[in-house]
């Protein structure tokens, strides 16, 4: 995997990656994940900023495709100290892509500036216990319009917000026991339960081969074709918003 700035030739695949991102990770309607894809990802928006050089853009390409080299994610640094926007395939995820991406931008952000945050939109299900992994937590919120939508934003700092939550983030193991064998957690995969994470367990090719619930570490978890997911253990439930088109 290779990490880089983004050129205008990747303008077309950045949106493509975001769109999918947007739908397999967001609680939005299609109409709202449209509208922010539309006024903030499409090729002519991001081809001024990568042209104006207004943010830092960094793109992940991975190798091994028919075609060489296939972009899998992307991170944007503002004002050159605040993750704006990271976004990684739903295929890629659990190989490090979006670990990668916040490591390169943070090294780029702490050297002009010794403050490092990131904003989110809340409907992301998994931004908190991803950036919470990294020590950024949920500080403040405040309302930004895209493309005539309101949307509330969360703001990410170094100061913590809720301890209690921060603790339970950073008991999630790297490694867990399913079927009997040792296998690995992808800390970085997840998706949100009623009452926690659940975390993709694969195997040493790379297979997901089961889920870890956060509340109580048990793989005793079931799955259908749509990713409902129950804990067996402890009852923690994850149901795919109806309208969310990944799911189709």
């Amino acid at each position: 995997m290779e990490i880089r700035p983004a050129t205008a030739d990747d303008s077309t695949a950045i949106e493509s990656v975001a769109r999918r991102s947007f739908r397999a990770s967001y609680v939005l309607s299609p109409g709202e994940i449209a509208t922010i894809v539309e006024t903030t990802f499409a090729p002519d928006p991001v081809g001024e900023r990568i042209e104006n050089e207004d943010d830092d853009l960094l793109v992940a390409e991975e190798s091994g495709s028919a075609d060489g080299t296939r972009l899998v994610g992307f991170g944007e640094l503002g004002d050159g100290t605040t993750i704006e926007w990271l976004h990684v395939h739903p295929k890629a995820r659990g190989r490090g892509v979006g670990r990668a991406l916040v490591e390169e931008l943070r090294s780029e952000a702490e050297t002009t500036a010794p403050q490092f945050t990131a904003r989110a939109l809340e409907s992301a299900r998994e931004g908190a216990p991803f950036l919470e992994r990294f020590g950024l937590y949920a500080s403040e919120q405040y309302t930004t319009e895209v493309g005539g939508e309101r949307f509330t934003v969360e703001v990410y700092t170094r100061h913590r917000a809720n301890p209690e939550r921060t603790e339970q983030v950073e008991s999630v193991p790297d490694e867990a026991t399913l079927d009997g064998d040792r296998q690995s957690v992808a800390t970085d995969e997840s998706l949100q339960g009623e009452r926690g994470p659940f975390y993709a367990v694969r195997d040493d090719g790379g297979t997901r081969v089961g889920f870890l619930c956060s509340v109580c570490e048990s793989t005793s978890v079931t799955s259908d074709g749509l990713e409902r997911l129950q804990c067996t253990d402890c009852g923690n439930t994850h149901r795919p918003d109806e309208w969310d088109p990944a799911y189709l």
